[in-house]
């Protein structure tokens, strides 16, 4: 034991030191991500440079800068989401940039060395610069957009650390080569939403990945963060320089000893080139030639790098404007004015954009925003900024919504404009949709009528309203007069933001299939039938069901040769009539109702409505009378699809049929509404005479 004590004693004499030395090691090599960040990043490459000051024989400080960059990579597949052909949904991803860490360290280091070979570990707290790119996966369907997972650009500034070891062989006193493995940890969060896609995906009977998009756009964005770690591997060539302390000569006053400033590191880092968001006037906003109210533009940019901007507007694909600025923003003007009245068309569709400058980035160019610009000399209101009530469903089985209603009067007009009641303003468009309240913005207070407004005047009032469940738009007509001249004024169509109810939590649902019938109609009919019938349950837990809504979410018809069964060509019908591919059909029988039906006491005798006005729509709702709701259970649903005409004898074919039912309850403590849905499919196999469920 002695021995092998002596024998190390004398090893660590042996070894060098590095006392009164410098180094300088620049680096490169390759960055792996780990942890939770690696399901978004791709393997990069780093750089940097080491530089240490040794105190005493294997003791020093050292400071380090450093650079990782790394490819993006997408922590979600969204390639099992099936391709829609029928245009329902799509998803569209887009990706830009990279991951960019910068590193600014100061931290102990300590050294081994033993003849021709050096251990060096050191540990770097700092400062990090992290860069995300930009991520963003929509899905569209019908009317509705929902992000699926959005990454935003940004730079965040953290707290950094650096930890790792260098393996180094000297070739000569002043010059060596090294190997070091380092890791690096930044507490920088980078926030992102997602949408969990997995409630959307099933595998049906046949193995084949089915997609229902309802549960994403009914559940809400979820958010989350990640933080950079990356494991690097780097090679580099280290220099070193001895330092000698130069005693001071007593005659000479400069030379006398001085304390070495270290430089502190409050340089603010150099500002990534942001890319400029468009904001104002929001896509296809609509505006009219006779209104003073005209198109201001706003833009943002974070970044403190910006030269200046360049505003592009254009018309028909043809540039009609270009203005450089250094604020974010361009304000109407008369030569705009002159351009939007230049136009002899009822509508124009403009297109304008943003090209940014940097002082040390490439010129970024923004996506193009669009407004409209009409020409209609009888228009004197409009109505903007249309957004949903909180809650925005009523127990009376409307949609309620808020938005400002904006009045003017034309400028060459010689007498103020009058309306004179309420009841002058309404919605035309849909049925049933009706103005609830016209208040003064800043008081909150009823407006009081007559309402005058003088030539080139303008108001602004904030009015609620209410519409029927399935409406995408409204259109509004108001009534006045000028000096005793009436005066009618239409706008329209201003499109319904879609309004979600709150998702439901442990409603009792329990929907079972009674009868599946097929009705084949004689050869003067253009249609056949499927008759459903369900027993429905849904039990909210703190109050009755106002409303219940049935949809066809799948329809898929195999006749003849493209069914599993052979030797049917013959079977095979060409058609183009929509009313054959899954609408709600309503039968009758003499002039009474039939089909389409809620027992329960639901709608007008039980009789559901068409969203949408249609007679042969895939949506039907049926609303209780009551605004307190009523008790759903065990009630039968009788739907009629309608299907194509049967083929004949000797024939056969399959349908698959999926309905999704949606039940709406209010929560009278809150006011909130929430939805619960839930879908059912049939797989059914029809000849001459039966429909069998499979």
């Amino acid at each position: 034991m002695k021995q092998f004590i002596l024998i190390c004693f004398l090893s660590l004499l042996s070894l060098s030191s590095w006392s009164q030395e410098i180094t300088i090691s620049p680096f490169a090599g390759v960055s792996n991500p780990t942890s939770d960040f690696s399901e978004f990043s791709e393997s990069g490459w780093t750089a940097g440079l080491n530089s240490n000051y040794f105190f005493s024989d294997h003791f020093g400080v050292g400071f380090q800068l450093s650079h990782q960059q790394n490819d993006f990579k997408s922590p979600f597949n969204y390639d099992v989401i099936p391709t829609d052909d029928t245009g329902t949904y799509s998803v569209s991803q887009f990706y830009d940039g990279s991951w960019s860490v910068s590193n600014i360290g100061l931290g102990p280091v300590y050294g081994l060395r033993y003849n021709k070979f050096s251990f060096l570990f050191s540990a770097m707290p700092g400062i990090s610069f992290v860069s995300s790119p930009e991520a963003l996966v929509m899905l569209q369907y019908v009317n509705a957009e929902r992000e699926l997972f959005q990454l935003e650009p940004r730079t965040i500034t953290a707290f950094g650390m650096s930890a790792g070891v260098s393996f180094t062989y000297r070739v000569t006193d002043t010059f060596s080569f090294f190997v070091y493995p380092e890791y690096h940890y930044s507490t920088a969060a980078i926030n992102y939403g997602f949408r969990s896609i997995e409630p959307a995906i099933s595998t049906n009977t046949e193995g084949q990945t089915e997609f229902d998009p309802i549960p994403l756009i009914e559940v809400p964005l979820e958010e989350a963060s990640v933080s950079p770690t990356q494991l690097s591997v780097s090679a580099g060539v280290t220099f070193s320089f001895d330092v000698k302390t130069k005693k001071p000569k007593k005659d000479d006053p400069i030379s006398t000893t001085e304390n070495v400033a270290i430089d502190q590191e409050v340089q603010e880092h150099e500002k990534t080139c942001d890319v400029t968001r468009l904001s104002a006037p929001r896509k296809f906003q609509e505006f009219y030639i006779d209104s003073p109210r005209k198109p201001n533009f706003r833009w943002e940019n974070p970044s403190s790098i910006v030269t200046q901007y360049t505003f592009v507007l254009s018309e028909e694909g043809k540039e009609v404007y270009r203005e450089r600025i250094t604020e974010q923003g361009l304000q109407h003007n008369q030569k705009l004015q002159k351009i939007y009245e230049r136009s002899k068309k009822e509508t124009t569709e403009y297109h304008w954009k943003v090209i940014t400058s940097y002082t040390k980035c490439k010129d970024t160019e923004t996506d193009h925003g669009i407004f409209l610009m009409n020409r209609s000399s009888g228009t004197f209101h409009d109505v903007v900024e249309i957004e949903c009530e909180d809650p925005p469903f009523t127990p009376q089985g409307m949609y309620a919504y808020k938005a400002n209603l904006f009045l003017f009067h034309n400028s060459f007009a010689s007498h103020p404009l009058e309306i004179t009641s309420l009841s002058d303003i309404t919605i035309i468009n849909p049925t049933g949709a009706v103005i609830t309240s016209l208040t003064d913005c800043s008081t909150g207070n009823p407006v009081s009528f007559p309402i005058t407004i003088v030539p080139a005047g303008s108001a602004t009032y904030c009015m609620t309203f209410e519409v029927p469940s399935g409406s995408a738009s409204i259109d509004t007509q108001i009534e006045g007069n000028v000096n005793g001249n009436p005066q009618i004024s239409t706008s329209g169509a201003h499109e319904l933001p879609t309004c979600l109810c709150d998702i439901c939590e442990e409603w009792e649902i329990d929907i079972q299939n009674q009868n599946i019938s097929p009705i084949v109609t004689g050869a003067s009919t253009i249609e056949d039938y499927i008759l459903i019938e369900d027993r429905l349950t849904a039990i909210a837990p703190f109050g009755n069901i106002v409303q219940v809504q049935a949809e066809v979410t799948t329809f898929e018809y195999f006749p003849g040769d493209n069914s599993p069964f052979p030797d049917q060509e013959q079977c095979v019908v060409c058609n183009k009539e929509d009313s054959q591919y899954g609408p709600f059909v309503t039968l009758y029988n003499g002039s009474s109702q039939t089909t389409q039906h809620l027992s329960g006491g639901f709608a007008s005798g039980g009789y559901g409505r068409y969203l949408g006005g249609s007679a042969m729509s895939r949506n039907i709702v049926w609303q209780s009378p009551t605004p307190s709701g009523l008790v759903l259970g065990n009630e039968t649903a009788k739907l009629s699809i309608g299907v194509p005409k049967f083929a004949g004898a000797c024939c056969s074919d399959l349908f698959k049929i999926c309905v999704r039912y949606t039940f709406t309850a209010i929560d009278d403590a809150t006011g909130a509404c929430i939805s619960c849905s839930e879908v059912v499919c049939y797989s059914l196999f029809r000849d001459e005479n039966t429909v069998v469920q499979l």
